[in-house]
């Protein structure tokens, strides 16, 4: 419930956040010089840590805003060079407004209600923050064990599942070479044949979250990242995932194409060894 709870706060004030801050910029950029009687006095170290705020403020919010914006508006496809680039530019931005903000009031030409919105929109908007990294790191969250998780996304994110299918531990290597050690691999069963596989990643902050799963529809959906090494020309990749799907899914159509596979693979490294220019030579890297 608290997770529900955040993460559900955390979208809620995403868009009135995002809002607050362009406010916040416009009206430090461009708000009226105030009434001789009206100019707000503050100490220089307060302005500072006022302007600070509203420096991490903007930029953090404009980090989020400009590649959303510029996707959803103008520029469509992530591929130019303001993706890139758009922390950067946020920082820029910041940098303008906190200037104007720290100058000012140091100047004397800020109101009482400008130093009022500089001192308190700043802290909102930074906690409003927070509660946006929060939902974004607790609501992939899926269980807070590798089970409880496989379990979850068994019920909710795999296809084509029924009451009978059930999770069984992968207690082998891992299926991928570039599978990094703390995941957890569960196999989908269904009587005594293995229909399927899930992965699970622990969350940055607390349980574990979906990393991939699949169906096994025919061979190629298990020997997809080994038909990838192949190509790539990573042939010990390839051959690790193929020695993984034979001691693991006996008697299917992986194993025939994983056996097939492993002979052009064992074929290409005979031609190599055989090659006369490379007699008495290392073998070159796979």
């Amino acid at each position: 419930m608290v997770i529900l709870a955040l993460t559900q706060f955390g979208i809620l004030i995403g868009l009135p956040s995002l809002l607050l801050c362009a406010g916040l910029m416009t009206f430090l950029l461009v708000a009226p010089l105030p009434r001789p009687d009206g100019r707000a006095k503050v100490a220089t170290s307060k302005v500072f840590i006022f302007a600070s705020l509203a420096f991490a403020a903007v930029w953090i919010w404009l980090r989020f805003a400009l590649p959303g914006i510029a996707w959803m508006f103008f520029l469509g496809d992530r591929n130019h060079w303001f993706y890139d680039h758009s922390s950067t530019v946020a920082a820029l931005v910041a940098l303008l407004v906190s200037c104007a903000a720290f100058l000012r009031p140091t100047l004397g030409t800020a109101s009482r209600r400008y130093v009022r919105f500089l001192t308190w929109a700043p802290p909102i908007l930074l906690v409003a923050a927070a509660a946006v990294a929060v939902d974004s790191t607790l609501s992939p969250v899926q269980g807070l064990s590798g089970e409880s998780a496989a379990q979850s996304i068994l019920n909710s994110n795999v296809p084509g599942t029924n009451a009978t299918m059930r999770l069984q531990a992968h207690t082998g290597p891992p299926m991928d070479p570039d599978t990094p050690i703390d995941n957890k691999s569960f196999w989908i069963v269904d009587g005594g044949e293995k229909v399927g596989l899930i992965v699970v990643r622990p969350n940055s902050l607390i349980g574990w979250q979906h990393s991939r799963s699949h169906r096994f529809s025919d061979s190629t959906d298990i020997l997809i990242d080994a038909q990838v090494y192949v190509k790539l020309g990573e042939n010990e990749k390839a051959r690790y995932c193929l020695e993984q799907i034979l001691s693991n899914l006996p008697g299917t159509p992986a194993e025939k194409e994983a056996r097939r596979l492993l002979t052009t693979i064992d074929a290409k490294d005979s031609k190599l060894q055989n090659h006369p220019n490379l007699r008495g030579t290392d073998r070159p890297k796979q």
